[in-house]
């Protein structure tokens, strides 16, 4: 069910679904973000969800998902980089220097 992808792969898909998820969010309206979606999980269970109900999802659950990756290279030994949004905000905007 799930794919396995090396890190080229990865940041090949990185860049697709990044380049399509700005697109969405520049272009979306109203009609769109209310559309509905009909689609099966990987147990074959049905769901309708809204749009923007599935983008919050998305945003969301990284995180989720950012914290595993955290808590797995730290019982590795590893320290991960920072990764609070708020934190990217003051890179971007320059109030504060990345730290590699």
């Amino acid at each position: 069910m799930w794919q396995e992808h090396d890190l080229a792969g990865l940041h090949y898909w990185h860049e697709q679904t990044s380049r399509h998820f700005q697109q969405l969010c520049e272009t979306a309206d109203d009609t769109e973000l209310n559309r509905h979606i009909q689609y099966s999980n990987s147990q074959g269970d049905a769901f309708d969800s809204q749009v923007s109900d599935i983008l919050t999802h998305c945003v969301v659950h990284a995180s989720y998902h950012r914290g595993q990756v955290a808590t797995k290279m730290r019982e590795a030994g590893l320290e991960p980089v920072n990764s609070d949004f708020i934190t990217y905000c003051r890179e971007i905007s320059g109030q504060v220097t990345p730290q590699l």
